[in-house]
């Protein structure tokens, strides 16, 4: 299950035309996460992310952040796994990066313990697992979107802003 999840986050990051080209230490850590070695892999993204230079590439730099928020998720450790992903929006130099960081960063705030629950009466939804965590960010869409119907109805109403 393990590998699938990160077969599926690179597949998820390739098809949106985030990742360009993958720099050694962004390969290391990736088979360190396929093989489900994710403290490991946190080692080595450190250790990349500290001999980083103002040359570094801002997308390998990205990508090193969002795998390393990805292993923080796998460990349990969800608030570091949340400023992993605001880091890399902050390091993203295109907006759909920036998209994709940011709002991964919201979801995992919003998910206690790495669950997304939308309403107190739905089953929580795990947000370790890249599949079901698309469910979540659904969930989450329609409970905003719910949330400021009233207020949106009533703007479109207005004669004025």
């Amino acid at each position: 299950m393990k590998k699938f999840t990160v077969a599926m986050l690179v597949v998820l990051l390739f098809a949106g035309g985030i990742v360009r080209a993958e720099s050694p230490a962004v390969q290391e850590a990736k088979q360190l996460m396929v093989a489900g070695q994710y403290p490991e892999a946190l080692k080595s993204i450190a250790a990349s992310l500290n001999g980083a230079t103002k040359e570094t590439d801002p997308g390998e730099r990205y990508q090193l952040l969002m795998l390393k928020a990805e292993s923080l998720l796998h460990t349990g450790s969800f608030d570091l796994a949340a400023a992993a992903f605001d880091s890399a929006a902050y390091t993203a130099t295109d907006h759909q990066a920036i998209i994709v960081a940011r709002a991964d960063a919201v979801l995992v705030r919003a998910s206690p313990q790495g669950k997304y629950r939308a309403d107190a009466a739905e089953e929580p939804i795990d947000i370790v697992n890249p599949e079901s965590r698309k469910k979540a960010f659904v969930a989450m869409r329609e409970k905003v979107a719910k949330s400021i119907k009233p207020q949106l109805d009533k703007a479109l109403a207005s004669p004025t802003l």
